[in-house]
């Protein structure tokens, strides 16, 4: 099976509870375009059919505490949870339904877990970094294939003073996201390995004094919710430019 085309358009939402607290909550929307299955039967032949599937994504809910502040630079703690919350009954126009993979949901748990870090290099010069790894569980002898995360980000920003706002960025950022085998009872399938190298570049508008370790850097642990049709689009040193608007209510001095 493999997709054709597919988009998720999705949102997210962060909220300061305190200095170093910082909550959040990840929902897309996949809408997939000319999926194609095809399947050998016991004759020879190939049977082949195809779908438009669309659904909401699984929830995302993600939590960072920052550990360390100051002169060495800000580094954070990331855990969050994934929800099934997600369309997973989404089926070929022959009947047959999707694998968990390829559901805008993949029906399963799973749990996030990394580190985000950020410093000053210069003072307009900034690096964030992040390592996320999502732990899928099983079900139904079935389980979606564990993921990792990592993203290197350099940010320069154009307005002059830090304490003034809105504020003006320049930020590239490279991500790179690995997908491990999905698992049918106990064993590795091999064709649903893959990597994506993602690469971003662009402008930010910050309204508000804040931010948090490895802020810029991607440490949602959902580009699509999970993996799949969302991210099965990627094509390997795709690049993208992203226009950003940044808010965040935590608030900070910084010197």
């Amino acid at each position: 099976m493999r997709w054709i085309a597919g988009s998720s358009p999705r949102r997210r939402l962060t909220y300061g509870v305190s200095d170093d607290l910082q909550i959040g909550a990840a929902l897309g929307y996949f809408i997939g375009h000319d999926f194609r299955g095809a399947d050998l039967q016991e004759d020879g032949s190939v049977e082949t059919s195809t779908t438009n599937p669309d659904g909401l994504t699984d929830l995302v809910l993600i939590g960072k505490y920052r550990l360390l502040r100051g002169r060495p630079g800000n580094l954070a703690l990331i855990v969050g949870v994934v929800i099934p919350t997600g369309r997973a009954s989404a089926a070929l126009v022959n009947g047959e339904q999707l694998s968990p993979t390829d559901q805008p949901g993949t029906g399963r748990w799973g749990l996030p877990v990394g580190f985000g870090y950020s410093r000053f290099l210069t003072p307009n010069l900034t690096m964030d970094a992040s390592v996320l790894y999502t732990f899928r569980f099983e079900k139904d002898d079935f389980k979606v294939g564990d993921r990792l995360d990592t993203g290197l980000a350099l940010a320069y920003r154009l307005t002059e003073s830090i304490k003034t706002f809105p504020q003006y960025s320049l930020f590239a950022e490279l991500n790179d996201v690995y997908l491990f085998n999905d698992r049918v009872q106990g064993e590795n399938d091999p064709n649903k390995r893959e990597q994506h190298a993602l690469h971003h570049a662009g402008r930010s508008r910050a309204v508000q004094p804040g931010g948090g370790a490895g802020d810029r850097a991607v440490i949602s642990g959902d580009p699509r919710s999970e993996r799949g049709p969302g991210e099965s689009g990627f094509q390997a040193g795709d690049y993208a430019l992203f226009v950003l608007l940044n808010y965040c209510t935590i608030s900070e001095e910084r010197t």
